[in-house]
């Protein structure tokens, strides 16, 4: 998503001239220097608020489980949802690492079940060998239905309206992206093995930015696997 500020300047023969500024939120560094030196007129009240928060940040707040969540996650699996929806609610997108093994599925559902009725769309976009991975997790940690998004008649538009959660393919978001899956409002875009887009300039990672999503997660268990490029 995209922060937008307004501001004037005064030319030399004492007109003011409008301008504005577009920042994307992964320059919220940008943002926060704009901030510290006192730029106030460049920045909106939400950009202020936002550098206000996270400066005076010492602890993430806690978030509310289910009952089913908050009996079977360990503890650093809470301050990892408590994590992804601090993020969230700031507007900002996150990368999930954890090492393989160690829950990033299961934070990502506990995430979504604490948000499922505030959205409208959530798409999950996952190699082929682990979307019946997905799936059989859905079903057996919540009991949300699912879309899966792949193969023939494959459809978005027509599902049910109560099935909110919809999985497809990398494959198939690189087909796509500006037909049926650009055409939505994601409110959630859940990119697991995100390390699948590591080459920027690649056609996956172009559909992946061009998707219309309020919010974006990446989970991989190897952010980084042969130079930092690859973690941009």
């Amino acid at each position: 998503s995209y922060l937008t500020a307004e501001g004037s300047k005064e030319e030399s023969d004492g007109t003011d001239e409008k301008y504005t500024l577009k920042f994307s939120r992964s320059r919220i560094f940008e943002l926060f220097e704009i901030y510290r030196l006192n730029l106030g007129d460049l920045l909106t009240t939400e950009e202020k608020e936002i550098c206000e928060k996270l400066s005076n940040l010492e602890e993430v707040p806690e978030y509310s489980l289910s009952d089913n969540f908050g009996k079977i996650a360990r503890d650093y699996q809470k301050r990892g949802h408590h994590w992804l929806r601090f993020l969230y609610e700031n507007k900002l997108g996150a990368c999930l690492s954890d090492e393989m093994g160690l829950g990033k599925t299961l934070q990502t559902l506990m995430f979504i079940d604490g948000l499922y009725d505030e959205v409208k769309n959530i798409l999950i976009v996952a190699p082929v060998s682990i979307i019946s991975n997905w799936v059989s997790e859905i079903n057996h940690f919540t009991d949300l239905p699912v879309n899966v998004y792949y193969g023939e008649g494959r459809t978005l538009k027509d599902k049910d309206e109560n099935t909110k959660i919809s999985i497809t393919s990398y494959g198939v978001l690189k087909r796509e992206f500006h037909d049926a899956l650009g055409e939505m409002e994601w409110d959630i875009v859940v990119f697991d093995e995100i390390q699948k887009l590591k080459n920027a300039s690649s056609l996956g990672a172009h559909a992946a930015r061009n998707l219309n999503s309020k919010f974006r997660l990446a989970l991989t268990g190897t952010p980084v696997e042969n130079h930092f490029g690859e973690f941009h």
